[in-house]
């Protein structure tokens, strides 16, 4: 008898399709969890930082027309 299985019937023989389809399911949901993970946090930087940026540019480029305008 087996026991490392996600379901082991009433007879103790484990179902082996029945395992693999859910280990497959459970890693594909854990690989799709991670990449989504990974992509909201590749975001989340971007807006953070080209925020700042975004601000810097402005504020060099502010800086040089007041040098011009002078």
């Amino acid at each position: 008898m087996r026991y490392g299985g996600l379901f082991v019937h009433e007879n103790g023989k484990g179902d082996d399709v029945l395992m693999g389809a859910n280990g497959a399911v459970l890693f594909s949901l854990l690989i799709y969890a991670a990449l989504l993970y990974g992509a909201v946090r590749l975001i989340k930087y971007f807006i953070r930082y080209g925020i700042d940026y975004y601000f810097e540019k402005l504020a060099e480029y502010q800086k040089n027309q007041k040098h011009t305008e002078d």
